[in-house]
């Protein structure tokens, strides 16, 4: 089969003029939450920051685009802000036209997105995204499909490996021992667990490539993150 139309990965910024992100300093601030209502013209937003920049959700109670809110909760230190604005201007509706969001964050001043597009929309989303502010591009490859769910073998000796406390230091179980609870020989027991945790090795390195944007802002290199 000839795909023409392939799906690309893109990682990208953009310094959104007159949006509350543009207050957001040197530290990371992720969405955990939205909620979006055309009708009534609002999007709730529920975010968490580090509870020493609490200062950040005064000024976005100040803000023009600022509605309400619905709970201000702390955990730790942590700060969860649960808060409606008006859907003028965002970006996640301008890129959800023609892409698919897998994850995006705020820092310093500027919005980070990782998005799944189709080549021949790429150019028509920039064109949109120019309208509303400055684009850097950080990252651009075409979408590898690659196995990393684990399979019902490898998650079993996973968790009962966790949950044992095989990972423990001191171990608080042997690799035999959480074998014999899996029902199954210590050789095969450690095959599935190297694999589980190749796996979820592979998966979290792939997102940190996306998060590691924050270093290199700070050391202001060029390079792409792919």
């Amino acid at each position: 089969m000839n795909v023409k139309n392939r799906l690309y990965e893109l990682i990208f910024s953009i310094d959104h003029e007159d949006c509350w992100t543009t207050m957001v300093g040197k530290f990371v601030v992720r969405n955990i939450g939205r909620e979006i209502n055309i009708e009534k013209n609002y999007i709730r937003a529920v975010i968490i920051l580090d509870r020493k920049y609490i200062n950040l959700i005064r000024s976005i109670k100040k803000h023009k685009s600022f509605i309400s809110y619905s709970a201000f909760d702390g955990n730790g230190d942590k700060i969860i802000f649960d808060f409606k604005k008006n859907t003028h201007g965002v970006i996640r509706n301008i890129i959800s036209l023609d892409g698919i969001i897998m994850d995006d964050f705020k820092y310093m001043g500027s919005e980070y997105w990782k998005i799944l597009i189709y080549e021949d929309r790429i150019q028509e989303l920039f064109g949109k995204l120019q309208s509303e502010g400055s684009i850097k591009l950080w990252g651009y490859r075409r979408y590898e499909v690659t196995e990393q769910d684990l399979t019902p073998q490898e998650l079993k000796s996973l968790v009962m490996a966790y949950t044992k406390g095989y990972f423990n230091f001191p171990k608080k179980a042997k690799s035999g021992e959480v074998a014999k609870l899996v029902g199954i020989d210590k050789s095969t027991f450690i095959y599935h667990l190297r694999s589980a945790e190749s796996k979820l090795i592979k998966r979290h390195l792939d997102q940190l490539k996306f998060e590691n944007i924050i270093n290199t802002v700070h050391d202001n290199a060029q390079n792409s993150l792919f």
